[in-house]
């Protein structure tokens, strides 16, 4: 049987609903040829992919703001981070719904 994939903004759905049985497998393949393939989700400039300067990687804080008591607890881990798009942190939530479910 052939189904109808619908690509839309780098997401795919099937174009008429396609009820599985239970011991279907989970994890299909599809092939789609290089040269519909974009070089990258985002066209952002590079200076946007960089990682920020050392002095600025910690956010500032007011005394007794939320941000210093986040700063405190997150300790190293607090870092102001270039900004992501929301292909990027949707691919990242993705990614780690596959790895805890699936393993990969």
């Amino acid at each position: 049987m052939k189904a109808e994939l619908v690509f839309n903004l780098g997401q795919v759905r099937l174009a008429a609903p396609l009820y599985l049985k239970a011991d279907a497998p989970i994890h299909m393949t599809i092939e789609v040829a290089e040269e519909y393939i974009a070089p990258s989700r985002d066209w952002f400039p590079e200076e946007f992919r960089l990682p920020p300067p050392v002095a600025a990687r910690r956010p500032p804080a007011k005394p007794g703001s939320l941000q210093e008591e986040l700063n405190i607890i997150l300790g190293p881990l607090a870092l102001t981070r270039p900004g992501a798009s929301i292909g990027d942190d949707h691919q990242s939530y993705l990614e780690a719904i596959e790895e805890r479910y699936f393993g990969h």
